[in-house]
Protein backbone atom coordinates (compact mmCIF):
# COMPACT_ATOMS: atom_id res chain seq x y z
CA UNK A 1 0.00 0.00 0.00
CA UNK A 2 1.05 3.33 -0.77
CA UNK A 3 0.44 7.05 -0.15
CA UNK A 4 -1.46 9.21 -2.87
CA UNK A 5 1.92 10.58 -4.03
CA UNK A 6 4.15 8.12 -3.13
CA UNK A 7 5.97 6.66 -5.88
CA UNK A 8 3.56 3.43 -6.50
CA UNK A 9 1.47 1.06 -8.91
CA UNK A 10 -1.79 1.89 -9.21
CA UNK A 11 -4.20 -0.91 -9.66
CA UNK A 12 -7.64 -0.49 -12.15
CA UNK A 13 -10.28 -3.10 -12.01
CA UNK A 14 -13.66 -3.83 -11.30
CA UNK A 15 -14.64 -4.73 -7.98
CA UNK A 16 -15.95 -8.06 -8.95
CA UNK A 17 -12.49 -8.70 -9.53
CA UNK A 18 -11.59 -8.34 -5.92
CA UNK A 19 -10.42 -11.72 -5.31
CA UNK A 20 -7.93 -12.17 -8.21
CA UNK A 21 -6.81 -8.07 -7.51
CA UNK A 22 -6.29 -9.68 -3.32
CA UNK A 23 -3.85 -12.06 -5.00
CA UNK A 24 -2.18 -9.66 -7.23
CA UNK A 25 -1.76 -7.15 -4.08
CA UNK A 26 -0.24 -10.27 -1.59
CA UNK A 27 2.43 -10.75 -4.56
CA UNK A 28 3.33 -7.13 -5.05
CA UNK A 29 3.64 -6.88 -1.01
CA UNK A 30 6.05 -10.01 -1.15
CA UNK A 31 7.87 -8.38 -4.07
CA UNK A 32 8.41 -4.96 -1.67
CA UNK A 33 6.33 -3.26 -4.57
CA UNK A 34 4.45 -0.10 -2.84
CA UNK A 35 0.30 -0.34 -4.85
CA UNK A 36 -2.51 1.38 -4.18
CA UNK A 37 -5.81 0.71 -4.22
CA UNK A 38 -9.15 2.21 -3.61
CA UNK A 39 -10.42 0.04 -1.26
CA UNK A 40 -7.92 0.34 1.09
CA UNK A 41 -6.61 3.65 0.41
CA UNK A 42 -9.59 5.82 0.20
CA UNK A 43 -11.20 6.57 3.45
CA UNK A 44 -14.98 8.03 5.17
CA UNK A 45 -16.15 11.21 3.57
CA UNK A 46 -13.17 10.80 1.14
CA UNK A 47 -14.11 12.36 -2.54
CA UNK A 48 -12.97 9.48 -4.22
CA UNK A 49 -12.80 11.58 -7.44
CA UNK A 50 -10.27 13.71 -6.62
CA UNK A 51 -7.99 11.43 -4.52
CA UNK A 52 -7.72 8.73 -7.77
CA UNK A 53 -6.86 11.40 -9.72
CA UNK A 54 -4.32 12.74 -7.27
CA UNK A 55 -2.91 8.89 -7.13
CA UNK A 56 -2.70 8.44 -10.88
CA UNK A 57 -1.27 11.88 -11.39
CA UNK A 58 1.29 12.62 -8.71
CA UNK A 59 2.53 9.11 -8.04
CA UNK A 60 1.93 6.79 -9.91
CA UNK A 61 5.19 5.11 -11.79
CA UNK A 62 3.02 1.92 -13.05
CA UNK A 63 -0.73 1.77 -13.93
CA UNK A 64 -1.61 -1.15 -14.05
CA UNK A 65 -5.16 -2.20 -15.87
CA UNK A 66 -7.04 -5.14 -14.78
CA UNK A 67 -9.45 -7.13 -17.46
CA UNK A 68 -11.59 -10.12 -16.85
CA UNK A 69 -15.15 -11.29 -18.36
CA UNK A 70 -16.25 -8.64 -15.73
CA UNK A 71 -14.68 -6.00 -18.05
CA UNK A 72 -17.07 -6.56 -20.53
CA UNK A 73 -20.56 -6.65 -18.53
CA UNK A 74 -21.19 -2.61 -18.06
CA UNK A 75 -20.83 0.21 -20.72
CA UNK A 76 -20.66 2.71 -17.29
CA UNK A 77 -18.14 1.89 -14.75
CA UNK A 78 -15.41 4.04 -12.22
CA UNK A 79 -12.65 1.76 -13.79
CA UNK A 80 -13.42 3.68 -17.02
CA UNK A 81 -13.08 6.67 -15.91
CA UNK A 82 -9.97 5.59 -13.95
CA UNK A 83 -8.79 4.95 -18.01
CA UNK A 84 -9.62 8.13 -19.00
CA UNK A 85 -7.41 9.87 -16.64
CA UNK A 86 -4.50 6.73 -17.38
CA UNK A 87 -4.64 7.57 -21.13
CA UNK A 88 -4.27 11.21 -20.96
CA UNK A 89 -1.59 10.74 -18.58
CA UNK A 90 -0.18 7.87 -21.30
CA UNK A 91 -0.31 10.41 -24.02
CA UNK A 92 2.56 13.04 -22.53
CA UNK A 93 4.81 9.93 -22.21
CA UNK A 94 7.04 9.66 -25.41
CA UNK A 95 6.31 6.80 -27.52
CA UNK A 96 7.97 3.04 -26.14
CA UNK A 97 8.61 4.75 -22.53
CA UNK A 98 6.60 2.06 -20.29
CA UNK A 99 4.16 3.12 -17.64
CA UNK A 100 1.00 1.64 -18.73
CA UNK A 101 0.58 -2.38 -18.61
CA UNK A 102 -2.57 -4.45 -19.16
CA UNK A 103 -3.41 -7.03 -17.09
CA UNK A 104 -5.26 -10.22 -18.05
CA UNK A 105 -7.50 -12.25 -14.88
CA UNK A 106 -8.91 -14.43 -17.10
CA UNK A 107 -9.08 -15.71 -20.87
CA UNK A 108 -10.81 -12.72 -22.03
CA UNK A 109 -10.11 -10.09 -24.73
CA UNK A 110 -8.24 -6.39 -23.82
CA UNK A 111 -10.70 -3.86 -24.89
CA UNK A 112 -9.68 -1.35 -27.22
CA UNK A 113 -8.75 2.15 -25.91
CA UNK A 114 -7.67 4.88 -27.73
CA UNK A 115 -4.35 5.93 -26.40
CA UNK A 116 -3.33 8.53 -28.90
CA UNK A 117 -0.20 8.57 -31.27
CA UNK A 118 -1.72 5.56 -33.21
CA UNK A 119 -1.58 3.47 -29.76
CA UNK A 120 -4.50 1.63 -28.25
CA UNK A 121 -4.65 -0.45 -24.65
CA UNK A 122 -5.51 -3.36 -26.99
CA UNK A 123 -1.87 -2.88 -28.80
CA UNK A 124 0.59 -2.86 -25.87
CA UNK A 125 2.26 -6.17 -24.19
CA UNK A 126 0.02 -7.66 -21.72
CA UNK A 127 0.34 -9.88 -18.50
CA UNK A 128 -1.42 -12.87 -17.97
CA UNK A 129 -2.36 -14.23 -14.43
CA UNK A 130 -4.10 -16.61 -14.74
CA UNK A 131 -3.75 -20.22 -15.76
CA UNK A 132 -0.79 -22.57 -15.60
CA UNK A 133 2.02 -20.35 -16.25
CA UNK A 134 0.21 -17.21 -13.71
CA UNK A 135 3.37 -17.52 -11.11
CA UNK A 136 6.01 -17.28 -13.88
CA UNK A 137 4.05 -14.24 -15.35
CA UNK A 138 3.83 -13.17 -12.02
CA UNK A 139 7.56 -13.30 -11.52
CA UNK A 140 7.63 -10.71 -15.07
CA UNK A 141 5.56 -8.70 -13.46
CA UNK A 142 7.68 -8.06 -10.70
CA UNK A 143 10.65 -7.87 -12.36
CA UNK A 144 9.44 -5.31 -14.86
CA UNK A 145 8.18 -2.93 -11.99
CA UNK A 146 10.99 -2.70 -10.10
CA UNK A 147 12.87 -1.84 -13.17
CA UNK A 148 9.88 0.66 -14.00
CA UNK A 149 10.25 2.28 -10.03
CA UNK A 150 14.17 2.00 -10.27
CA UNK A 151 13.87 -0.15 -7.56
CA UNK A 152 15.72 -3.76 -6.52
CA UNK A 153 14.06 -6.75 -5.25
CA UNK A 154 13.17 -7.96 -2.37
CA UNK A 155 15.45 -9.04 0.02
CA UNK A 156 16.70 -12.80 0.09
CA UNK A 157 14.60 -12.89 3.92
CA UNK A 158 11.48 -11.12 2.25
CA UNK A 159 11.42 -13.48 -0.34
CA UNK A 160 11.69 -16.46 1.74
CA UNK A 161 8.47 -15.43 3.82
CA UNK A 162 6.59 -14.80 0.62
CA UNK A 163 7.44 -17.99 -0.70
CA UNK A 164 6.61 -19.91 2.91
CA UNK A 165 3.04 -18.64 2.91
CA UNK A 166 2.40 -19.68 -0.52
CA UNK A 167 0.14 -23.25 -0.96
CA UNK A 168 1.92 -26.06 -2.14
CA UNK A 169 1.60 -26.21 -5.91
CA UNK A 170 2.16 -22.45 -6.19
CA UNK A 171 5.35 -22.51 -3.58
CA UNK A 172 7.02 -25.19 -6.36
CA UNK A 173 6.17 -22.99 -9.59
CA UNK A 174 7.72 -19.59 -7.62
CA UNK A 175 10.89 -21.65 -6.32
CA UNK A 176 11.13 -23.57 -9.84
CA UNK A 177 10.79 -19.57 -11.07
CA UNK A 178 13.59 -18.08 -9.07
CA UNK A 179 15.85 -20.98 -9.69
CA UNK A 180 15.95 -20.35 -13.58
CA UNK A 181 16.01 -16.46 -12.82
CA UNK A 182 19.45 -16.62 -10.49
CA UNK A 183 20.83 -20.00 -10.93
CA UNK A 184 23.46 -17.96 -13.96
CA UNK A 185 23.32 -14.69 -12.18
CA UNK A 186 26.56 -14.49 -10.08
CA UNK A 187 24.83 -11.58 -8.04
CA UNK A 188 21.84 -13.57 -7.29
CA UNK A 189 24.24 -16.32 -5.75
CA UNK A 190 23.95 -15.31 -2.11
CA UNK A 191 20.35 -15.40 -2.02
CA UNK A 192 19.85 -18.47 -4.44
CA UNK A 193 22.32 -20.45 -1.85
CA UNK A 194 19.95 -19.18 0.60
CA UNK A 195 16.69 -20.14 -0.91
CA UNK A 196 17.93 -23.76 -1.26
CA UNK A 197 19.19 -23.97 1.87
CA UNK A 198 15.44 -23.10 3.05
CA UNK A 199 13.33 -25.38 0.88
CA UNK A 200 16.32 -28.21 2.54
CA UNK A 201 14.93 -27.28 5.99
CA UNK A 202 11.48 -27.36 5.08
CA UNK A 203 12.00 -31.06 4.40
CA UNK A 204 14.27 -31.75 7.32
CA UNK A 205 11.11 -30.24 9.90
CA UNK A 206 9.26 -32.51 7.92
CA UNK A 207 10.79 -35.12 8.37
CA UNK A 208 11.15 -35.12 12.13
CA UNK A 209 7.77 -36.28 12.30
CA UNK A 210 9.07 -39.59 11.06
CA UNK A 211 10.51 -39.72 14.72
CA UNK A 212 7.26 -38.39 16.72
CA UNK A 213 5.60 -41.79 16.95
CA UNK A 214 4.77 -42.15 20.13
CA UNK A 215 5.72 -45.62 22.33
CA UNK A 216 2.30 -46.96 22.26
CA UNK A 217 0.57 -49.73 21.08
CA UNK A 218 -0.62 -48.39 17.24
CA UNK A 219 -3.50 -50.59 15.44
CA UNK A 220 -1.19 -52.14 12.32
CA UNK A 221 -4.22 -50.40 10.11
CA UNK A 222 -3.53 -47.16 11.77
CA UNK A 223 0.13 -47.17 11.53
CA UNK A 224 -0.03 -47.59 8.10
CA UNK A 225 -2.22 -45.38 7.18
CA UNK A 226 -0.56 -42.77 9.04
CA UNK A 227 2.85 -43.87 7.38
CA UNK A 228 0.95 -43.18 3.91
CA UNK A 229 -0.49 -39.82 4.80
CA UNK A 230 3.43 -38.70 6.14
CA UNK A 231 5.32 -40.15 2.85
CA UNK A 232 2.60 -37.43 1.05
CA UNK A 233 3.38 -34.63 3.59
CA UNK A 234 7.17 -35.31 2.94
CA UNK A 235 6.71 -35.77 -0.42
CA UNK A 236 4.35 -32.31 -1.29
CA UNK A 237 7.31 -30.45 1.29
CA UNK A 238 9.88 -31.63 -1.12
CA UNK A 239 8.23 -30.79 -4.35
CA UNK A 240 9.74 -26.90 -4.75
CA UNK A 241 13.17 -28.75 -3.73
CA UNK A 242 13.59 -31.19 -6.21
CA UNK A 243 11.88 -28.58 -8.85
CA UNK A 244 14.99 -26.59 -8.53
CA UNK A 245 17.13 -29.31 -8.82
CA UNK A 246 15.78 -30.05 -12.01
CA UNK A 247 16.49 -26.57 -13.12
CA UNK A 248 20.08 -26.99 -11.59
CA UNK A 249 20.62 -30.50 -13.29
CA UNK A 250 19.75 -29.05 -16.88
CA UNK A 251 21.65 -25.91 -16.70
CA UNK A 252 23.93 -25.66 -14.18
CA UNK A 253 28.01 -26.37 -13.65
CA UNK A 254 29.45 -28.40 -11.54
CA UNK A 255 30.70 -25.45 -9.46
CA UNK A 256 27.26 -23.86 -9.50
CA UNK A 257 25.53 -27.13 -8.50
CA UNK A 258 27.23 -26.57 -4.89
CA UNK A 259 23.68 -25.95 -2.97
CA UNK A 260 22.08 -28.68 -4.31
CA UNK A 261 24.68 -31.08 -3.58
CA UNK A 262 25.34 -29.82 0.10
CA UNK A 263 21.59 -30.10 0.59
CA UNK A 264 21.71 -33.87 -1.01
CA UNK A 265 24.18 -34.90 1.35
CA UNK A 266 22.26 -33.53 3.99
CA UNK A 267 18.96 -35.08 3.49
CA UNK A 268 21.10 -38.61 2.37
CA UNK A 269 22.78 -38.36 5.89
CA UNK A 270 19.23 -37.67 7.35
CA UNK A 271 17.87 -40.72 5.96
CA UNK A 272 20.48 -43.30 7.20
CA UNK A 273 21.03 -42.00 10.84
CA UNK A 274 19.33 -44.44 13.31
CA UNK A 275 15.97 -43.26 14.44
CA UNK A 276 13.88 -44.44 17.28
CA UNK A 277 10.48 -44.84 16.35
CA UNK A 278 8.32 -47.48 14.35
CA UNK A 279 10.28 -48.31 11.39
CA UNK A 280 7.52 -48.09 8.73
CA UNK A 281 7.53 -43.98 9.75
CA UNK A 282 11.47 -44.00 10.14
CA UNK A 283 12.53 -44.84 6.99
CA UNK A 284 10.10 -42.79 5.33
CA UNK A 285 13.10 -40.09 6.07
CA UNK A 286 14.63 -41.46 2.89
CA UNK A 287 12.35 -40.54 0.20
CA UNK A 288 13.64 -36.79 -0.31
CA UNK A 289 17.18 -38.36 -0.88
CA UNK A 290 16.18 -41.06 -3.36
CA UNK A 291 13.69 -39.18 -5.26
CA UNK A 292 16.33 -36.30 -5.95
CA UNK A 293 18.25 -38.93 -7.38
CA UNK A 294 15.93 -40.39 -9.72
CA UNK A 295 14.85 -36.62 -10.52
CA UNK A 296 18.51 -35.79 -11.35
CA UNK A 297 18.56 -38.72 -13.36
CA UNK A 298 15.81 -38.23 -15.42
CA UNK A 299 17.03 -35.03 -16.19
CA UNK A 300 20.37 -36.05 -17.10
CA UNK A 301 18.84 -38.53 -19.37
CA UNK A 302 16.36 -36.21 -20.60
CA UNK A 303 18.87 -33.73 -22.10
CA UNK A 304 21.80 -35.82 -22.37
CA UNK A 305 23.54 -33.90 -19.67
CA UNK A 306 25.45 -35.95 -17.09
CA UNK A 307 27.86 -33.61 -15.67
CA UNK A 308 24.99 -32.54 -12.88
CA UNK A 309 24.13 -36.25 -11.66
CA UNK A 310 27.80 -37.14 -11.41
CA UNK A 311 27.80 -33.94 -9.26
CA UNK A 312 24.95 -34.52 -7.33
CA UNK A 313 25.01 -38.13 -6.88
CA UNK A 314 28.39 -40.19 -7.22
CA UNK A 315 30.61 -37.49 -5.98
CA UNK A 316 28.83 -35.95 -2.84
CA UNK A 317 29.85 -38.50 -0.10
CA UNK A 318 28.23 -39.77 3.17
CA UNK A 319 28.73 -41.93 6.35
CA UNK A 320 25.53 -43.74 6.88
CA UNK A 321 25.94 -45.27 10.83
CA UNK A 322 24.86 -48.73 10.04
CA UNK A 323 27.73 -49.20 8.16
CA UNK A 324 30.37 -46.74 9.18
CA UNK A 325 32.11 -46.35 5.77
CA UNK A 326 32.12 -43.20 3.51
CA UNK A 327 29.76 -44.28 -0.11
CA UNK A 328 28.52 -41.98 -2.72
CA UNK A 329 25.02 -40.95 -1.81
CA UNK A 330 23.56 -43.04 -5.14
CA UNK A 331 24.79 -45.90 -3.31
CA UNK A 332 23.00 -44.76 0.32
CA UNK A 333 19.67 -45.46 -0.90
CA UNK A 334 16.93 -46.55 -3.60
CA UNK A 335 13.60 -46.99 -4.38
CA UNK A 336 12.95 -49.85 -1.88
CA UNK A 337 14.52 -48.01 1.35
CA UNK A 338 11.77 -45.78 2.11
CA UNK A 339 9.67 -48.99 2.34
CA UNK A 340 11.79 -51.68 3.70
CA UNK A 341 10.15 -52.32 6.61
CA UNK A 342 7.12 -54.72 7.75
CA UNK A 343 3.59 -52.92 6.16
CA UNK A 344 6.74 -50.53 4.02
CA UNK A 345 4.89 -52.42 0.95
CA UNK A 346 1.63 -51.55 1.72
CA UNK A 347 2.12 -48.04 2.31
CA UNK A 348 3.99 -47.93 -1.05
CA UNK A 349 0.84 -49.71 -2.85
CA UNK A 350 -1.39 -47.19 -1.10
CA UNK A 351 0.89 -44.34 -2.52
CA UNK A 352 1.10 -45.71 -6.35
CA UNK A 353 -2.96 -46.07 -6.46
CA UNK A 354 -3.44 -42.47 -4.84
CA UNK A 355 -0.62 -41.29 -7.04
CA UNK A 356 -1.80 -43.47 -10.38
CA UNK A 357 -5.80 -43.08 -9.99
CA UNK A 358 -6.73 -40.97 -7.13
CA UNK A 359 -7.66 -44.26 -4.53
CA UNK A 360 -7.96 -42.77 -1.35
CA UNK A 361 -5.75 -44.84 0.96
CA UNK A 362 -8.04 -46.16 3.06
CA UNK A 363 -9.40 -48.12 -0.07
CA UNK A 364 -6.43 -49.29 -1.26
CA UNK A 365 -5.87 -51.02 2.38
CA UNK A 366 -9.21 -52.67 2.58
CA UNK A 367 -8.06 -54.34 -0.79
CA UNK A 368 -4.63 -55.34 -0.31
CA UNK A 369 -6.53 -56.99 3.53
CA UNK A 370 -9.01 -58.78 1.59
CA UNK A 371 -6.67 -59.95 -0.78
CA UNK A 372 -4.02 -60.41 0.94
CA UNK A 373 -1.56 -58.38 -0.67
CA UNK A 374 -1.53 -55.53 -3.24
CA UNK A 375 -1.88 -55.95 -6.82
CA UNK A 376 1.35 -53.75 -8.52
CA UNK A 377 4.05 -55.57 -8.74
CA UNK A 378 6.79 -53.21 -7.86
CA UNK A 379 4.35 -50.14 -6.37
CA UNK A 380 7.55 -48.56 -5.06
CA UNK A 381 8.81 -47.81 -8.70
CA UNK A 382 5.13 -47.10 -9.53
CA UNK A 383 4.99 -44.63 -7.08
CA UNK A 384 7.90 -42.64 -7.91
CA UNK A 385 7.22 -42.75 -11.44
CA UNK A 386 3.92 -40.91 -10.79
CA UNK A 387 4.98 -38.49 -8.03
CA UNK A 388 7.83 -37.62 -10.61
CA UNK A 389 5.87 -37.01 -13.74
CA UNK A 390 4.36 -33.76 -12.79
CA UNK A 391 7.52 -32.06 -12.52
CA UNK A 392 8.61 -33.06 -15.77
CA UNK A 393 5.11 -32.31 -18.26
CA UNK A 394 6.44 -29.23 -19.10
CA UNK A 395 9.21 -29.98 -20.96
CA UNK A 396 8.29 -33.50 -21.92
CA UNK A 397 4.77 -33.48 -22.73
CA UNK A 398 4.47 -36.55 -24.06
CA UNK A 399 3.78 -39.70 -21.51
CA UNK A 400 5.33 -42.32 -23.95
CA UNK A 401 8.71 -40.03 -23.93
CA UNK A 402 8.54 -39.31 -20.41
CA UNK A 403 8.39 -43.14 -19.89
CA UNK A 404 10.94 -43.91 -21.95
CA UNK A 405 13.44 -41.22 -20.10
CA UNK A 406 12.49 -42.85 -16.55
CA UNK A 407 13.35 -46.05 -18.25
CA UNK A 408 16.49 -44.96 -19.62
CA UNK A 409 17.15 -43.12 -16.34
CA UNK A 410 16.12 -46.55 -13.85
CA UNK A 411 18.70 -48.56 -16.22
CA UNK A 412 21.36 -46.06 -15.56
CA UNK A 413 21.67 -45.13 -12.13
CA UNK A 414 21.68 -49.11 -11.50
CA UNK A 415 24.78 -49.55 -13.46
CA UNK A 416 26.18 -46.58 -11.84
CA UNK A 417 25.58 -48.19 -8.67
CA UNK A 418 26.63 -51.34 -9.92
CA UNK A 419 30.48 -49.62 -11.03
CA UNK A 420 30.44 -48.01 -7.66
CA UNK A 421 30.45 -51.76 -5.55
CA UNK A 422 32.92 -53.27 -8.45
CA UNK A 423 35.39 -50.38 -7.94
CA UNK A 424 34.83 -50.88 -3.73
CA UNK A 425 35.18 -54.65 -4.15
CA UNK A 426 32.30 -55.03 -2.08
CA UNK A 427 30.36 -58.19 -2.59
CA UNK A 428 27.09 -56.64 -1.87
CA UNK A 429 24.45 -56.42 -5.09
CA UNK A 430 24.00 -53.00 -4.83
CA UNK A 431 21.64 -50.63 -4.79
CA UNK A 432 18.25 -51.38 -6.77
CA UNK A 433 17.05 -48.65 -9.23
CA UNK A 434 15.69 -50.89 -11.62
CA UNK A 435 11.85 -51.80 -10.81
CA UNK A 436 9.25 -49.99 -13.42
CA UNK A 437 11.53 -50.37 -16.65
CA UNK A 438 11.56 -54.65 -15.53
CA UNK A 439 8.04 -55.21 -15.64
CA UNK A 440 7.09 -52.79 -18.48
CA UNK A 441 9.49 -54.96 -20.92
CA UNK A 442 7.50 -57.80 -20.39
CA UNK A 443 4.96 -56.26 -22.83
CA UNK A 444 6.81 -54.10 -24.87
CA UNK A 445 9.72 -54.67 -27.57
CA UNK A 446 12.24 -52.20 -25.32
CA UNK A 447 14.69 -53.40 -23.47
CA UNK A 448 16.85 -50.41 -22.28
CA UNK A 449 19.24 -52.40 -19.95
CA UNK A 450 20.54 -54.13 -23.56
CA UNK A 451 20.13 -50.58 -25.41
CA UNK A 452 22.26 -49.58 -22.43
CA UNK A 453 25.04 -52.12 -22.77
CA UNK A 454 24.64 -52.17 -26.58
CA UNK A 455 25.56 -48.23 -26.70
CA UNK A 456 28.71 -48.63 -24.43
CA UNK A 457 29.88 -51.72 -26.87
CA UNK A 458 29.19 -49.40 -29.90
CA UNK A 459 30.69 -45.86 -28.86
CA UNK A 460 32.84 -46.87 -26.39
CA UNK A 461 35.53 -43.48 -25.01
CA UNK A 462 33.03 -42.04 -26.75
CA UNK A 463 29.65 -42.76 -25.36
CA UNK A 464 28.74 -39.05 -23.55
CA UNK A 465 27.99 -39.99 -20.40
CA UNK A 466 31.40 -41.58 -20.02
CA UNK A 467 32.87 -37.96 -21.97
CA UNK A 468 31.00 -36.21 -19.25
CA UNK A 469 32.73 -38.05 -16.30
CA UNK A 470 30.57 -40.99 -15.25
CA UNK A 471 31.87 -44.78 -14.69
CA UNK A 472 34.94 -42.39 -13.90
CA UNK A 473 35.53 -42.05 -18.01
CA UNK A 474 36.19 -45.32 -18.31
CA UNK A 475 34.96 -47.79 -21.07
CA UNK A 476 35.88 -50.69 -19.61
CA UNK A 477 33.86 -50.03 -16.24
CA UNK A 478 30.98 -48.94 -17.89
CA UNK A 479 30.73 -52.18 -19.78
CA UNK A 480 31.39 -54.20 -16.98
CA UNK A 481 28.45 -52.10 -15.19
CA UNK A 482 26.38 -52.46 -18.49
CA UNK A 483 26.55 -56.18 -18.42
CA UNK A 484 25.97 -56.92 -14.63
CA UNK A 485 22.74 -54.45 -14.84
CA UNK A 486 21.71 -56.53 -18.14
CA UNK A 487 21.68 -60.10 -16.13
CA UNK A 488 19.66 -58.44 -13.06
CA UNK A 489 17.30 -56.79 -15.22
CA UNK A 490 16.73 -60.41 -17.35
CA UNK A 491 16.37 -61.88 -13.74
CA UNK A 492 13.65 -59.48 -13.08
CA UNK A 493 12.13 -59.51 -16.00
CA UNK A 494 12.18 -63.50 -15.70
CA UNK A 495 10.46 -62.94 -11.98
CA UNK A 496 7.82 -60.54 -12.91
CA UNK A 497 6.30 -62.75 -15.66
CA UNK A 498 6.13 -65.85 -13.32
CA UNK A 499 4.29 -63.49 -10.86
CA UNK A 500 1.61 -62.00 -13.39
Amino acid sequence: MASDSTPHVFISYRHEDGAAVDELCSMLQAAEIPYWRDRDELGPGDMWEMKIKQAIQEGSLVFLACFSQNSHGRARSYQNEELVIAAGEFRQYAPGHPWLIPVRLDDSEIPYWDLGAGRTLDTLQRVDLFGPHKMAQYMKLSRRIHEMLGSQGPSAERLQTSIDQMPDAQRREHVEQRTKEMLLDPQQRIALDGMIEHETRRILEVLTQTQSADGGRVQNDDLLLRAATLAENVHLASTPFYASLIVATRWGTPIQLSAWAHSLRNLAQEATRMHDGYRVLTDLAHLPAMTAVMATAVTAVTYTEYEGLRSLAIEPRITPQRRGQPEPILTATDPWWPFASTGGKEVAEMLARKAKDGTDYPDTLAVINRQRGGGLLNPAAEWLYYSLRPLFEQSVPDEDTFAHHYDRAEVLLHALGQDIVQQAGNRARGPQWVGRSAWRSRHSFTDPAQALEREVLDEGDAWRPLRQGLFGGSADRARAAAAATREYFDRLVTEYSFRG
